[in-house]
C-alpha cells in the first residue's frame, strides 16, 4: 500500500505495544532477531508518538553498526564517530522530547532552569584558577574514601599547597580589592 506508514504498534488487552524487527544486516551485532516493548498506554496518540521516538533512536543505534561493517576505509563511519558534542540546551531539547510528553509545562521549564544551574556552576567553575582546580578536584574525591580526621588533615595539606601557587596571592588580593582575576595558572 501506497502512502502506509508503519508504526510498528499492536495492541493487547487494551495496552500497545511496539514491535520491530532487527534487519538482518544488524543482528549480528544487536543480539536479538527483533524488539518487542511495552508502551504501558492505552492512547493511540500516546503509543504512535512513542512509537516515532522509538524507531528514530533504533535507527541512529543501527546506523554506526551498518557503516562500521562496511569497514575501516568508510569515510561516513568516520564523519559519525566524530561528531561533536552538543549544546546543553539542545541535550535538553532532546531529552523532553521522549520523557516530556504528556507533561505540564512546569516540567520543561524546570529541566530548562536545571540546564542553567548546570551552566552557571560550569562558568563559575572555568572562571576559577585552573590550578586551584586542578588542586581541589581530584583532593575533594580523595576526601570521601577517608575517615573524618584524616579527610580533614588530606584538605589541611591540599589548602597549604594551594596557598603556595601564585594564583592564591592574585586570589586574596582580588578578594579584598573586589576586582576582577587575572590568572597566571602557575
Amino acid at each position: 500500500m501506497v502512502g502506509q506508514i508503519n508504526h510498528h504498534l499492536y495492541r493487547k488487552r487494551g495496552f500497545y505495544y511496539f514491535s520491530r524487527r532487527v534487519p538482518k544486516d544488524v543482528q549480528p551485532l544487536h543480539g536479538k532477531p527483533g524488539i518487542v516493548l511495552a508502551l504501558n498506554t492505552r492512547s493511540r496518540a500516546k503509543a504512535l508518538k512513542y512509537s516515532q521516538v522509538i524507531c528514530q533512536r533504533l535507527d541512529e543505534r543501527w546506523l554506526p553498526m551498518r557503516l562500521g561493517a562496511m569497514g575501516p576505509g568508510n569515510v561516513l563511519v568516520d564523519d559519525v564517530k566524530q561528531q561533536t558534542a552538543s549544546l546543553l540546551s539542545e541535550a535538553v531539547a532532546h531529552y523532553l522530547q521522549p520523557k516530556g510528553i504528556g507533561k505540564a509545562k512546569i516540567f520543561h521549564r524546570a529541566a530548562f532552569r536545571n540546564a542553567g544551574v548546570v551552566m552557571d556552576t560550569a562558568r563559575r567553575i572555568a572562571a576559577k584558577s585552573t590550578d586551584s582546580v586542578a588542586f581541589g578536584k581530584p583532593a575533594f574525591y580523595q576526601q570521601v574514601e577517608r575517615s573524618l580526621a584524616d579527610a580533614y588533615g588530606h584538605a589541611a595539606a591540599v589548602m597549604v599547597e594551594n596557598m603556595l601557587a601564585n594564583d592564591a596571592e592574585e586570589g586574596i588580593a582580588v578578594f579584598i580589592e573586589k576586582c576582577a582575576p587575572s590568572w597566571t595558572d602557575s
